[in-house]
């Protein structure tokens, strides 16, 4: 189309309709067109689904709560990935602090129900959750240990009722 004005033909070929010109390439189910169609159907059918595909892919039917944009949302894809472009160096040039006890001091964490006669509420700072988990484990480590106490213990008495009643009964 380069320089060729619309409605002319260019020197030296003959006036031919679209209609009247096969399309001897393969067939494209995707566009569904067949091998046969005319050049006018061809070219109806690749852009309807260019049409298609463009209005599926519109900024104007993406959802950009998110990033604060219901004031002025994109119109176009260049204005789109630009501000992609954006966000990601935004994220990119974003500098944390580095995690320290004294940052998490004041950071409150829920606290699951069975260890809140533990903690002393249902919400508590991060440093008092990790050594209410820390005296949780250690308490049921001795109750683990103290039930494995229980159970050998336990083991060696049946054993022993077992034997007394086996040289009573004769077995």
């Amino acid at each position: 189309m380069s320089g060729i004005p619309k409605n002319t033909k260019p020197s030296g070929c003959a006036t031919t309709s679209s209609n009247c010109v096969v399309w001897q390439g393969p067939s494209i189910p995707f566009l569904n067109l067949c091998n046969g169609d005319t050049v006018s159907d061809v070219v109806a059918g690749i852009a309807d689904k260019i049409c298609k595909i463009m209005e599926q892919l519109s900024p104007k039917n993406l959802d950009f709560s998110c990033l604060d944009l219901t004031d002025c949302p994109p119109e176009t894809f260049n204005e789109l990935f630009q501000i992609i472009i954006d966000e990601i160096c935004e994220i990119k040039n974003t500098t944390t602090a580095p995690v320290t006890a004294e940052s998490l001091a004041d950071v409150e964490v829920g606290v699951a129900t069975c260890l809140q006669g533990l903690a002393g509420g249902s919400f508590v700072s991060i440093d008092t959750m990790v050594g209410v988990l820390g005296q949780y484990v250690c308490n049921q480590t001795a109750t683990i240990a103290n039930l494995n106490a229980t159970i050998a213990n336990l083991t060696s008495k049946v054993s022993n009722l077992e034997s007394t009643v086996n040289s009573i009964t004769g077995v």
